[in-house]
């Protein structure tokens, strides 16, 4: 779809904060919501105030779809540690997959890309080879798990998704007790797309948005290809609940 002449459909723009939120961020998410081209781009934003990511996620969740928010076509989801181009919001809301995430790599060595396949025993960091198909040649590719760093998701993944299930939480999960590097702990996004899957819903990467994810440096596939061989460590990831400061929805 040709970004220039594609009808363009209203975001959902959800930045869920964290415990630390960079400067370098906060400028670039302006420039990124402000730069669109000659067409400007329907924005409803939406950032939830906390000191968890996951429980901003939910939050927003089971906000999105009631009837005093302004109707919007896709989320676009973007954490505040990550710097995507700035044509990244038009790309993502262009997209008529149910869930498509972006290009960008681990904090901890050895920078994975953060997308994973399973190939019969669970999601696992891929293989080199697939790493590379992905790297190098642009456009979507069909993956089982990608990082919400920067992703979108249709509205009809909200709609059509179990009431009684949740849509992010951070949990501890018998299957992981095995992932080398963990504790049986899982994230807010690797909960989301497991459940995602067994659901049957699609889920896809596009290898032409490729973004930094802020530390001192960014991180990108320079710093993958220079610790081959290293096995990343994972945070504890405990479900705990906190209570939401606030959560605005501004159409502009």
């Amino acid at each position: 779809m040709n970004p220039e002449t594609a009808p363009l459909p209203t975001i959902l723009l959800v930045v869920p904060t964290g415990p630390l939120i960079y400067a370098k961020f906060v400028a670039h998410l302006w420039s990124l919501s402000e730069n669109q081209g000659q067409r400007a781009l329907p924005i409803i934003r939406a950032m939830p105030i906390g000191a968890l990511v996951a429980m901003n996620m939910r939050e927003v969740a089971a906000a999105t779809l009631e009837p005093t928010i302004p109707h919007w076509d896709r989320m676009v989801v973007i954490e505040t540690d990550m710097l995507p181009p700035h044509d990244a919001l038009v790309k993502h809301a262009l997209h008529t997959q149910p869930i498509v995430g972006s290009v960008y790599y681990l904090h901890e060595a050895p920078h994975h890309l953060v997308a994973m396949r399973d190939h019969g025993n669970g999601p696992q960091w891929m293989s080199k080879a697939e790493q590379n198909e992905i790297e190098d040649n642009p456009g979507l590719h069909a993956v089982d798990m990608v990082g919400l760093g920067c992703t979108s998701i249709s509205r009809a993944v909200f709609e059509e998704w179990p009431k009684e299930v949740p849509i992010f939480r951070n949990s501890i999960m018998p299957d992981a007790l095995q992932t080398p590097g963990t504790r049986g702990e899982v994230s807010h996004d690797y909960w989301f797309c497991l459940k995602a899957r067994e659901f049957q819903v699609p889920i896809f990467i596009d290898s032409t948005i490729v973004c930094d994810q802020l530390t001192l440096v960014p991180i990108g596939r320079r710093q993958h290809e220079q610790h081959q061989g290293f096995v990343p460590a994972l945070a504890d990831a405990p479900d705990v609940d906190l209570a939401i400061d606030d959560l605005a929805f501004v159409r502009t």
